[in-house]
């Protein structure tokens, strides 16, 4: 696949930023050089930020008020890009539902960063003000763009992959008690598990209570059952995530993000105790993808490892084309914002979200969304 840079683009997206903190300068802002828009204003509370990150990446003018840049700029819409110091977002919660609400009314399409709410009243706040608005929303569910995962998706839609069964997936995070501030933090995790499951019929989840490590099984519309295991307080040394996909007689691993193992139905398979060697046939072999890190690729930065470029990049593709989000919109924001707050309850609640899909429906629906 060839990659544009954003002046390759026939037509782009005008849009600004706000916020231009740490996590603006460091990934996001790097990754619309790679996105269809023109980012022509930058919108930060320092104003002296907004003017030397807004040079840095090529914007014309600088604001401290972000209505007044969308207004005077004409805008077709914000990236917001709200940077919280560490535990500020437990503290005072998503700066986001009521900027976002603002900025639709002002005229703007709207993708905000995560934790994009904190409760599923605020988000559904934020799908009315699209509603009303007519203006499209998405949310940086970066998982969702993985290249792993959208391979992984491709390959799970596929007659050879068979009708998804079961799922488990690994993530280095722990529960916040009932009580505490929902754990938006769950934005990162369950945003591949949605991207690969599709929605929840139910989730039951039993929490450690002194390290927050957790065991949730969840039921899928599709039909689906899984696994979500939250570790609770393991080493920081080692790879955060694992995900292991099973369909019929095939399954498929992501391993660290950047490593995708799929494992194919054998065919033709020896006697048991009478083969002599573990390798078999061609047709059979385990595909396997990894990044090389020596040659100066785009798809070895990590902007492109871990879902940047591609959620900044469908969202801008979104506004030109007229259409809402398909992936990490509206809908995927109430239902991950659903499922955080049904592991908000106390350890051992069952909590039924979604009704299930008819007896006909396909048990791989949920990857061929």
């Amino acid at each position: 696949m060839v990659q544009k840079y954003n002046f390759e683009y026939d037509r782009r997206v005008r849009a600004g930023i706000v916020g231009c903190g740490q996590h603006a300068r460091r990934n996001i802002l790097p990754a619309l050089q790679y996105a269809p828009v023109d980012l022509v204003a930058a919108c930060d509370l320092n104003q002296e930020r907004a003017e030397v990150v807004g040079r840095q990446f090529g914007c014309r003018r600088a604001y401290t008020d972000f209505v007044e840049m969308i207004q005077r700029e004409e805008l077709d819409a914000v990236y917001m890009v709200i940077s919280a110091g560490p535990g500020e977002t437990a503290s005072r919660g998503s700066p986001y539902p009521p900027l976002a609400v603002e900025a639709m009314e002002a005229g703007a399409h709207v993708w905000v960063e995560k934790p994009p709410a904190d409760t599923v009243a605020q988000a559904e706040m934020m799908i009315d003000a699209s509603r009303r608005t007519g203006k499209f929303l998405g949310v940086g569910y970066k998982r969702m763009f993985l290249p792993t995962a959208l391979k992984a998706r491709e390959i799970m839609a596929s007659d050879e992959f068979g009708p998804v069964s079961t799922f488990h997936y690994t993530f280095r995070l722990g529960l916040r008690p009932h009580g505490a501030a929902v754990n938006t933090d769950l934005s990162h995790p369950m945003g591949l598990v949605l991207g690969l499951m599709g929605p929840a019929e139910s989730i039951y989840f039993e929490r450690h209570p002194r390290t927050g490590g957790a065991s949730v099984t969840m039921k899928f519309v599709s039909g689906a059952l899984g696994n979500v295991f939250f570790e609770g307080r393991p080493s920081s040394n080692g790879p955060a995530e694992r995900a292991l996909v099973v369909g019929e007689g095939a399954h498929l691993e992501i391993d660290n993000v950047i490593r995708l193992t799929y494992y194919r139905r054998i065919t033709q398979r020896g006697a048991y105790g009478r083969e002599a060697s573990f390798i078999g046939s061609n047709d059979d072999a385990p595909l396997f993808w990894e990044p090389e890190f020596t040659l100066g690729q785009m798809y070895n930065k990590n902007i492109f490892l871990i879902g940047y470029v591609g959620e900044v990049s469908d969202f801008a593709e979104s506004v030109l084309n007229g259409r809402p989000p398909e992936r990490a919109g509206a809908a995927d924001l109430r239902e991950i914002m659903k499922w955080a707050e049904a592991l908000h309850q106390p350890s051992g609640t069952l909590t039924r979200l979604n009704a299930p899909a008819s007896p006909a429906a396909p048990m791989a629906a949920a990857a061929a969304r």
